[in-house]
């Protein structure tokens, strides 16, 4: 587990642009394929905002998925807390998020303006010093409102995909699991929503390993099709004392369980003073905690169950 965990949360740690996520693709396909997986590429029409979900395995037979986001998440100037349960809030985080870089981009953009304007006339040379500003600053507000990849990112989420990685290199002799690293899932659902056209999915079980190198408490949360499918899970992991948590209704549109019926989501994290389930720490330099051993354990325990 540690040597995946060196592999995916340092030497691939950067899994955000179109460079980064080919460097990933170079060196994850070969690992799959060396245990005999077939690795197939998902990929949207989008040109300009390509999203590629990584499919592993024989995604026809089996009857259980494991995914995981694999792109990791930009740096965020505010402290952010993630809702692994609840889509709405970190949605109205990032519109805040991103509406501070834009009023940033403007704040800077306008006093070069100004500057250009009230000083080239009496110092010409000036004018062409703010001239090359003015390109520093567009580069600088396309960097802003693009994003800079979080440099450390193990809870959000490279121990999900080393846990993934784990449990394909233990179950490379079966064909009855198969699974899929997600794109563009990490602050969004952009990656389930493109898996939903894989009619190859339908009526499976899928277990979503969200953030889970650090938390106190390790959350299941899962559909009404799914209740029978979450306590043999939990029975598998009694030793973790998992919450359990069944989510029906309308409050499965704010959740990933929407995408698929049977689906468990289990998530490590903390409950806040409003009684929410949150992650604390993600797309900051904080993310760096790991927990291996109740990692190793969580492992074990879905691999029990995926055995079941």
């Amino acid at each position: 587990m540690k040597d995946l965990l060196l592999l995916i949360g340092v030497t691939l740690a950067k899994r955000c642009n179109k460079r980064q996520k080919r460097i990933f693709y170079s060196q994850i396909v070969p690992f799959f394929e060396k245990f005999k997986y077939r690795v197939e590429l998902q990929e949207s029409e989008g040109r300009f905002n390509q999203t590629t979900n990584v499919l592993i395995g024989d995604i026809k037979k089996a009857r259980n998925v494991v995914v995981c986001p694999y792109d990791t998440p930009t740096t965020t100037l505010l402290p952010y807390r993630y809702y692994p349960f609840n889509l709405e809030s970190n949605l109205r985080q990032d519109y805040t998020g991103l509406a501070i870089n834009f009023f940033i981009y403007l704040l800077v953009g306008g006093l070069l303006f100004f500057s250009l304007n009230y000083f080239s006339g009496t110092y010409p040379v000036l004018k062409t010093i703010n001239t090359v500003l003015l390109v520093a600053v567009l580069i600088f507000g396309y960097l802003l409102l693009d994003g800079t990849p979080n440099p450390v990112n193990f809870n959000k989420n490279s121990a999900s995909v080393a846990l993934l990685a784990a449990l394909a290199e233990k179950k490379a002799h079966t064909k009855d699991t198969c699974f899929i690293l997600l794109d563009k899932n990490a602050t969004g659902s952009t990656g389930l929503r493109l898996l939903t056209r894989e009619a190859r999915l339908k009526n499976k079980l899928f277990v979503y390993l969200d953030c889970l190198a650090f938390g106190e408490k390790i959350a299941c949360v899962h559909s009404q099709e799914s209740e029978q499918d979450a306590q043999k899970l939990q029975e598998c992991l009694r030793d973790l004392n998992l919450l359990d948590k069944a989510i029906t209704g309308e409050r499965v549109k704010g959740t990933y369980l929407q995408y698929f019926p049977r689906m468990i989501h289990i998530c490590a994290g903390s409950i806040d003073k409003d009684k929410n389930f949150v992650v604390l720490n993600t797309r900051s330099k904080k993310d760096f905690q790991v927990d291996v051993a109740r990692l190793e354990k969580i492992r074990d325990g879905l691999l029990l169950f995926l055995e079941g």
